[in-house]
C-alpha cells in the first residue's frame, strides 16, 4: 500500500515539475498554476470537481477541452443529481450502480439533471393543476398557480405605421372557470388607426429589481384589425354595438364614446364521473327571444346560440329589471351521438 502512495507521489511530483518547465519564465503566475493544475492526473481533478455543484461544473466545462471532456464524467453527476433530489430514493437506485452508470452515453447525467432542474417549476404548476374542482370539471388551483407563478397579461397594438403601444394589465379577477383582466390605463388609439391586437402572457421576476426586468413572454393570440379584413357585424341596440374580428375576438363598442364592452360565454359539461365531457369558451350572440316561454319570471327574454363541432347550446335568460340582472331560466345542450360514444368507449 505504501509502495503505490510513493509511486503515485512521484508521478505527481514528476507531472507538477515537467509543467514548470514547459511554463515560459516570463508568462503570468497565474497561467503557470493553470498549467500545473491540468497536469494533475485525471483522477484528482475528478476529485476535485466532485466538490462542485452543478452551476459551477458547468462553468468549469468552458475553460478548456480536458475540463469539457470530465465534466461530461456520468459518474460525476450521477452523484450530484442524488444530493440535489435526494428525497427520490427509488428513482435513484438506478444511479447507484457503477456499471449502470458507466453504461449511458457521456454527458446523460449531465443533461438529466439540468433538465430536471430547468423543469422544476414546470413540474410544481403541472402537480397543482391536477386538483380538479368537481362543480366545473377545470383545475380548482388554477388561481393559486397563476399568483404563485407572477402570471400577467398585456395588450400589444400595433398601427398602420408599424409603431407598437404596449398596455400593462391593471386588475385580474377570478372566477371558478375564467379570469378576467382588464386594462385601463393610458392613452386607447382609434381602432381604424390600428393594424392588429397581440395578446400575450408574461411570467414576471419574484423579486423585484432596479431597471429593466427580464421577462419571459408568450403569444397566446395575435389577429389582425384592418377595415379590409373580416370584420363582422354582430347586432346592435341603443348601447352597444357589436363588432367580431375572427373566432375569438369580439368588441362592443359603445355608441359614441369608443368605450369597450365584451360579450363571452364560458360552459363546461361534465359526465357522472365529474369528468369534462365538453369544455368551450367562446364569443356569442345574444337575441331578443319572439316566442316567448311560458313561466314565472316577467320580464324581457333573450336567446343565446353557440354550435361547433362538438356540440351545440342554446340557452334562455329574463331581464331583471328590479335587480339589473339577467337570469339563466332554460339550458338545452346537444351532442353528436359519435361523441358520446367515444366518450363513453360505446361502439
Amino acid at each position: 500500500m505504501a509502495t503505490g502512495l510513493g509511486e503515485f507521489l512521484r508521478s505527481l511530483k514528476q507531472g507538477l515539475m515537467k509543467g514548470e518547465q514547459n511554463t515560459p519564465a516570463r508568462g503570468d503566475a497565474q497561467v503557470g498554476e493553470f498549467a500545473r493544475t491540468t497536469r494533475l492526473p485525471s483522477e484528482i481533478i475528478l476529485k476535485i470537481l466532485s466538490f462542485l455543484d452543478a452551476s459551477s461544473l458547468l462553468k468549469i466545462s468552458f475553460v478548456n477541452k480536458q475540463f469539457h471532456d470530465l465534466d461530461n464524467n456520468n459518474a460525476l453527476w450521477s452523484v450530484i443529481e442524488k444530493k440535489k433530489w435526494r428525497p427520490r430514493v427509488s428513482m435513484m437506485t438506478e444511479a447507484v450502480s457503477s456499471t449502470v452508470v458507466e453504461e449511458k452515453p457521456a454527458g446523460y447525467w449531465k443533461k438529466l439533471l439540468l433538465k430536471e432542474m430547468a423543469g422544476y417549476k414546470d413540474t410544481m404548476w403541472k402537480t397543482e393543476l391536477k386538483h380538479m374542482n368537481p362543480h366545473t370539471g377545470m383545475p380548482a388551483l388554477t388561481e393559486h398557480a397563476l399568483r404563485r407563478l407572477h402570471i400577467q397579461w398585456e395588450i400589444t397594438l400595433t398601427n398602420k405605421n408599424g409603431q407598437e403601444s404596449v398596455y400593462k394589465q391593471m386588475h385580474t379577477f377570478f372566477e371558478d372557470s375564467l379570469v378576467t383582466v382588464c386594462w385601463s390605463h393610458g392613452v386607447w388609439p382609434f381602432m381604424y388607426n390600428l393594424n392588429s391586437l397581440q395578446l400575450h402572457g408574461i411570467m414576471c421576476p419574484a423579486s423585484p429589481a432596479p431597471g429593466d426586468k427580464p421577462r419571459w413572454r408568450s403569444l397566446i393570440h395575435k389577429t389582425g384589425l384592418q377595415r379590409t379584413g373580416h370584420w363582422s357585424f354582430f347586432g346592435a341596440d341603443r348601447l352597444v354595438k357589436l363588432l367580431q374580428f375572427d373566432k375569438w375576438i369580439i368588441i362592443g363598442l359603445w355608441r359614441g364614446n369608443w368605450k369597450i364592452g365584451c360579450c363571452m360565454m364560458t360552459l363546461t359539461v361534465l359526465d357522472e364521473a365529474q369528468r369534462p365531457f365538453w369544455c368551450v369558451s367562446s364569443t356569442v350572440k345574444m337575441y331578443s327571444r319572439q316566442r316567448v316561454l311560458n313561466l314565472e319570471y316577467e320580464g324581457e327574454q333573450f336567446i343565446v346560440l353557440y354550435e361547433d363541432a362538438e356540440g351545440k347550446v342554446k340557452m334562455t335568460f329574463v331581464w331583471m329589471k328590479e335587480f339589473q340582472h339577467y337570469f339563466l331560466v332554460q339550458l338545452v345542450t346537444i351532442f353528436p351521438a359519435a361523441k358520446v360514444k367515444r366518450h363513453f368507449g360505446g361502439e
